[in-house]
């Protein structure tokens, strides 16, 4: 499968978001406006304008993907689905490549909330400068995994892409991003930030991915993890996991079956 590989960032673009990383690590949404009276809000829309062209390419650089993760965590409903949006072509690289798959995985731990909140009738459609209505964070997700189709038994065999697509199942199963342990061989020097912390009581919990009974694990993470103390959905209930959500899970199950 031929994949989409965003360029590399410029020199300049990461200089740019190194130096807007002092600003919007001091700053949270409660805050009063600095920097020449901006809000938090209005920072996350410049520097998010500003990489309009090269989303990928800063999520894919060392240094950049740490600003990325970041600004995710800083960002409103409606500018997180901007980002989302900017993954669009790029998915399999960025699923597949050691920086950018952490960007993927703090994007979806982060998906849970607007989803349940649109779902509950209170959909933030606005987008940069007000004037586009964005799709609906399930929409976009389902956006996303179409461009996996045909392509899930290589996410699962891959170092990186195991890991994304653990997150994806997740979400799909309308369950949290589950934190998961940080092995003595791990290339990153940091854990997923927002994703649920399992505690001593939630060991039984898979971390890993077997791929010979991928199956029972997508049965299993919407089962256990569920009682997780924080969840977006009920998952036990059937009815609160959105259609195209389960019908994407059915896909996966029967893609990867032979493995």
């Amino acid at each position: 499968v031929d994949w989409n590989h965003p360029r590399k960032a410029s020199k300049e673009t990461i200089a740019y978001l190194v130096q807007m990383e002092v600003v919007l690590d001091k700053m949270n949404a409660d805050d009063d406006p600095l920097n020449e009276g901006l809000s938090l809000e209005e920072i996350v829309d410049n520097v998010i304008e500003e990489i309009k062209h090269s989303t990928a390419s800063v999520m894919q650089d060392k240094k950049g993907s740490l600003i990325i993760e970041i600004l995710l965590k800083k960002s409103s409903d409606s500018q997180l689905k901007v980002l989302f949006t900017r993954c669009k072509g790029y998915m399999m690289s960025l699923s597949n490549q050691r920086f950018s798959s952490h960007c993927i995985q703090t994007m979806l731990s982060l998906a849970g909330p607007i989803i349940e909140k649109e779902e509950g009738g209170g959909h933030d459609g606005v987008g940069e400068g007000g004037d586009d209505v964005l799709p609906s964070m399930v929409s976009i997700i389902v956006s996303l995994c179409e461009e996996l189709q045909n392509s899930w038994s290589s996410l699962f065999t891959s170092v990186c892409g195991s890991h994304t697509v653990r997150s994806l199942i997740q979400v799909l199963g309308s369950v949290p991003v589950m934190a998961e342990r940080k092995g003595k061989s791990s290339k990153h020097s940091h854990s997923i930030s927002t994703a649920y912390k399992i505690n001593s009581q939630q060991k039984n919990s898979p971390t890993n991915m077997p791929t010979n009974s991928l199956a029972e694990l997508v049965q299993k993470e919407v089962n256990v993890e569920a009682n997780a103390k924080w969840t977006w959905f009920n998952a036990k209930n059937e009815s609160s996991t959105p259609l195209k959500f389960v019908q994407i899970l059915e896909s996966v199950v029967e893609e990867i079956t032979h493995l």
